[in-house]
């Protein structure tokens, strides 16, 4: 809605024969706008772009780069920082997250949408808190953050089948994402487990 694609999904009920979705909640979402849709569907999950694999080389340079120690535990976003990708939530986490441990860094490799801007400002408890926090902007390097990290933390709201998750996992990340956002329920179904945060609203 926020695109005004809604003609454009009815388009592709209207004219296509064949549709292939990446997950089953890609199509569901597709179907909520589409009056009808006479064609035939399959559920096919994309593959990576270009093969991601851990480099300790990376994982040290860019450490040393950020100030971050060995062995401190670094959580990662990574993508377009706005309101669909939960560039609110990656925040507010850090800040609850970043004031209960100390070994922990956040860091954030992409570029930030205007309306963000003032996550920035977010209120840490302490100005040591806030040199944990990393928040990098656009960057062609994205696979050395992975090898950098220690997890993968994707808060998007809505995010059909995002190729982070696949490169993260290619590294060897464990993955952190929400319940009914991206696609992946099935693949957590069968290799992960749920956990239900209660009235903490994120990952403390």
């Amino acid at each position: 809605k926020d695109y005004k694609l809604e003609s454009r999904v009815q388009t592709i009920a209207d004219k296509a024969h064949h549709v292939v979705f990446a997950a089953q909640v890609v199509k569901d979402g597709f179907q909520t706008f589409a009056n009808a849709f006479s064609g035939t569907a399959t559920i096919r999950p994309q593959g990576t772009y270009f093969p991601v694999t851990f480099d300790a080389s990376a994982r040290e340079d860019i450490r040393a780069e950020l100030g971050i120690n060995s062995h401190h535990k670094v959580v990662l976003g990574v993508g377009y920082a706005d309101l669909r990708k939960g560039f609110d939530l990656f925040m507010d986490t850090a800040r609850r997250a970043l004031r209960n441990h100390e070994d922990v860094h956040f860091v954030w490799a992409g570029a930030l949408s205007s309306d963000m801007q003032r996550w920035i400002q977010t209120d840490f408890s302490q100005q040591e808190d806030a040199k944990r926090l990393h928040l990098i902007g656009f960057t062609d390097r994205v696979q050395d953050f992975y090898s950098a990290a220690d997890a993968l933390f994707l808060p998007s709201r809505e995010d059909p089948y995002p190729t982070v998750v696949l490169e993260a996992m290619n590294v060897g990340l464990p993955v952190i994402v929400y319940r009914g956002t991206t696609g992946f329920d099935s693949l957590l179904a069968s290799y992960g487990y749920s956990v239900d945060l209660g009235d903490t609203g994120g990952l403390d």
